[in-house]
């Protein structure tokens, strides 16, 4: 069944459904339990109505929480309470902070936010990354649990068709069974631009040989003399350079996700995968 929690969010949804005064007393209490889901559901069933209560709530959950799902929906939050002054005042001091520090885990959710609001501060952040490093925002703050139904339900992406991670999925790209043992960086670069780095054994190429043979298939391995093809039949076959005209450079079959997935579903699978060890 629900956990406890969720048992509590949806009996203060009822409550405030029901009976709107007593409902506003408890959930202005709930901002200080001391589970971050609690006081989430609590801030935002509240903003809704009364957004004045929750600024206060909005600038410590932002500053000094620790669970990064409560940091994202309390940035989120700044849209209901736009025209607080204090509120104004906090979000364009984040994104001063974030053009020169970007704070990853809440990335995503500010951008938005003053995208919404058509803040000149949002326009110039968006421009800094994008120029610097477009995809940074899905590096940190994801949710694991996401990341996982993303990678193994998404219909458009299909990840599973390709990779294997443990006993699930396929052999046509790399294993990821411990992918969490690379950094980061390097995952997210894989998702976003997976022929940056072909793994050894998946880059797709085709050579020409002397004798007029085209071979087309997975490089598997190059020495300073050869190169080891693996065939779409299934078989191996190791081809000296001395016997190679011409050939391509080893690309990716993997399409570039930042296509496919949001910038919230990626950094959910980044999370996702920094899990797998």
């Amino acid at each position: 069944g629900d956990s406890p929690e969720a048992l509590r969010i949806r009996s203060l949804k009822l409550l405030r459904n029901a009976d709107a005064e007593s409902f506003r007393g408890i959930a202005s209490g709930l901002l200080k339990s001391d589970e971050p889901a609690l006081r989430s559901a609590a801030a935002e069933l509240l903003a809704a109505k009364w957004p004045q209560e929750v600024v206060d709530y909005i600038i410590s959950a932002v500053s000094t929480s620790r669970d990064n799902a409560e940091r994202q929906n309390a940035v989120s939050l700044l849209l209901l309470v736009k025209n607080d002054p204090k509120a104004k005042k906090y979000l364009t001091d984040l994104l001063a902070a974030s053009l020169e520090k970007p704070d990853l885990p809440i990335l995503i959710e500010l951008l938005d936010v003053a995208d919404a609001l058509k803040m000149k501060a949002g326009r110039t952040l968006r421009a800094k990354l994008d120029k610097t490093a477009p995809h940074r925002a899905s590096l940190e703050g994801g949710d694991a649990a996401a990341g996982q139904k993303v990678f193994t339900g998404h219909l458009a992406a299909q990840c599973l068709a390709c990779h294997r991670i443990g006993p699930e999925g396929s052999n046509v790209g790399p294993e990821l069974t411990r992918i969490g043992a690379k950094d980061r960086g390097y995952i997210l670069e894989s998702i976003v631009d997976p022929g940056a780095k072909l793994a050894p054994g998946f880059g797709m190429m085709t050579a020409t040989l002397k004798d007029g043979t085209a071979l087309a298939g997975a490089l598997k391995e190059e020495t300073a003399d050869s190169i080891t093809l693996a065939l779409p039949d299934g078989t191996s076959r190791k081809v000296s350079l001395s016997e190679i005209t011409s050939r391509t450079t080893p690309v990716s079959t993997m399409p570039p996700m930042g296509a496919i997935l949001t910038p919230r579903e990626i950094r959910d699978v980044v999370e996702y995968l920094s899990t797998l060890k």
